[in-house]
């Protein structure tokens, strides 16, 4: 369909619509004045009526592939074995032999055979028991079968076939005020939640992270004021096509309304990697890094205002051993100032340079070293679980 066709098209819907709207609201306008209700104070807007349809087209067709996942654990009780004294002696820890509920997320199915697409930082934990349950309350016994080392995302399989499926979308060409639904299982406990709100940002770097697990950077995080609890994280963020763009991962605890989804494009890469290798593959640099900006420039006595400071967290160095880094020869507090003769800023940082590569390329980053400029050429390895 042309560009002229296309217009045409949607021009005749809108009239046809319109046409509909002024039919009935002739009647509606006697009555209004009968009950003695203002005819102006009703909304009868078309625009606004078609957004709320298509939301609610949105959550019927989707929501059927959005799960909750539950998480059980059997839950330790320990005491001290005393002596004759009364003092103790030695520790005693004891398991209950049944299973208990300690925690839960969202997940969606993308695959008639039962894949899912979560958070890491759901099914994080090894020694744990995973429970999917379905729309229709049906609950299956799930696998993780995939963590991202470099991200916050997880794959789970259910022995279940014919299952509904999400349609998976494009993060890459997203608007600040886009419309987008989110579904999930909002605080743990009531699933198949539905909130919406609009675009707020895109590209955001936010590290994402809490007491139990370590923190995760996520790249190109999309920014939205639709409500985003611990409860669907994992679910899905849709546009109103209902395609998945995004997957909900983390809430600030600093404001209201600001919750951040990774941006599909990175978790397609992942889906793809499992469906080729059988697990998620992802480059690595091997380094802790601190993206600079004028702000940590002036603090820290710095010469130039962007970059990635290898830096490590104190516990940690910044070059990590025997990775690729470390064998390139780069060292603590070497500053990256470009890769493939891209600069690093703040909205392109070192790890969004890895998002289309792969193991075994190289890259060639000039560096800061002192006051001396070099280029050190990085094999990319392949990162390890954390």
């Amino acid at each position: 369909m042309s560009e002229h066709q296309h217009t045409s098209f949607s021009s005749y819907i809108f009239v046809a619509l319109f046409a509909g709207f002024l039919g009935g609201g002739i009647t509606a306008w006697a009555v209004l004045e009968h009950m003695g209700i203002p005819p102006t104070q009703v909304n009868t807007s078309p625009i606004s009526v078609l957004e709320e349809n298509e939301t609610i087209d949105v959550v019927q067709k989707v929501s059927p592939a959005v799960v909750s996942i539950e998480v059980s654990k059997q839950v330790a009780n320990s005491y001290f074995e005393l002596d004759v004294l009364g003092r103790p002696t030695r520790k005693i820890i004891e398991k209950d032999n049944e299973f208990q509920k300690v925690g839960g997320g969202s997940g969606f199915i993308v695959s008639e055979d039962g894949l899912i697409m979560t958070n890491r930082h759901v099914v994080f934990e090894e020694d744990a028991r995973y429970t999917v349950v379905l729309q229709n309350g049906k609950k299956l016994s799930a696998k993780v079968v995939a963590r991202d080392p470099m991200s916050d995302l997880a794959l789970l399989q259910v022995d279940e076939k014919k299952l509904p499926t999400v349609t998976l979308g494009s993060s890459d060409d997203l608007q600040i005020g886009q419309t987008v639904v989110a579904i999930g299982n909002a605080l743990g406990e009531y699933q198949n939640s539905v909130t919406k709100g609009v675009i707020s940002g895109v590209n955001r770097r936010v590290i994402a992270g809490s007491g139990m697990v370590r923190s995760d950077v996520i790249e190109g995080a999309i920014q939205t004021d639709a409500a985003i609890n611990q409860g669907n994280s994992g679910g899905p963020l849709l546009n109103l096509q209902g395609q998945v763009i995004g997957i909900n991962t983390a809430v600030s605890l600093e404001g209201q309304l600001i919750g951040f989804a990774i941006p599909m494009s990175s978790a397609r890469v992942a889906l793809d990697s499992y469906k080729e290798s059988g697990k998620i593959i992802r480059p690595w640099v091997g380094v802790r890094y601190v993206l600079i900006d004028e702000t940590y420039a002036k603090a820290n006595d710095l010469d130039i205002t962007a970059g990635a400071l290898l830096l490590g967290n104190g516990r940690e160095g910044a070059v990590i051993k025997n990775g690729p880094a470390d064998k390139a020869g780069l060292q603590e507090d070497d500053i990256i100032i470009a890769v493939d003769g891209k600069p690093i800023t703040q909205t392109s940082s070192l790890s969004s340079f890895m998002i289309n590569k792969k193991v075994g390329d190289s890259i060639t980053c000039k560096i800061l070293r002192g006051k001396k400029t070099m280029e050190v050429v990085v094999k990319l390895g392949e990162a390890q679980q954390p």
